[in-house]
């Protein structure tokens, strides 16, 4: 930046070239990114869609208990249905990691 602002500086004598500028080459640099994010938003409404969408019903559940730094899993039994959670027994301790 400092080169240029040496190279290009105000001399007398000489006068500044205006540019007028290139009117399709702005519609086209405008043109192609928003092309590219309305691209974007169209695929991004469809994805979120898609995971937002009704689960099978053939689906396992399972419950998951996210803190800081790790998650909990719990699966169901063998009567494939998830037992009541009490969260007063929920520690630190009883983690597998610890």
């Amino acid at each position: 930046m400092v080169i240029y602002l040496v190279k290009y500086r105000r001399r007398e004598g000489q006068t500044a070239h205006y540019s007028h500028g290139n009117n399709f080459l702005e519609v086209v640099r405008t043109t192609i990114p928003g092309l590219i994010f309305l691209g974007l938003a169209i695929y991004s409404n469809w994805v979120w869609a898609e995971l937002h969408s009704d689960p099978a019903l053939d689906a396992l559940q399972i419950n998951v208990l996210a803190f800081q730094f790790g998650s909990d899993f719990r699966y169901p039994g063998a009567d494939e249905k998830l037992s009541a959670i009490d969260v007063g027994k929920i520690s630190n301790e009883e983690q597998i990691w610890s």
